[in-house]
């Protein structure tokens, strides 16, 4: 029995299709823009974890009105924290880390 070798494409050569095919196609998301910054970042990823874009765009713009910083969910109790409808992954509010250390 013979094994038989598949072209391998090098890595490289992808970059320019897929790069130029991205700036053809992507879709114009908030995260996405240089003003949504870290925090805004991670909170798409994490609303985005197990739910539809199409589900997380409003909660993720009423989320970031309404908490613009990592602080500023800090003195909210978690249940006022969850995202209603926009998917379980979200349901505990912003890491536990943006809090400061308890006395």
């Amino acid at each position: 029995m013979t094994a038989t070798t598949a072209t391998q494409t090098p890595p490289a050569s992808l970059h320019t299709p897929v790069i130029g095919w991205f700036d053809q196609h992507a879709r114009d998301l908030p995260w996405r823009r240089p003003e949504a910054g870290a925090w805004g970042v991670m909170v798409s990823e994490f609303m985005l974890q197990q739910t539809p874009v199409n589900r997380v765009l409003p909660v993720y713009e009423q989320w970031l009105a309404r908490w613009p910083r990592p602080a500023d969910s800090q003195h909210n109790r978690p249940a006022r924290r969850s995202a209603p409808g926009a998917g379980s992954a979200i349901r505990g509010g912003p890491c536990a880390c943006t809090a400061p250390p308890r006395p």
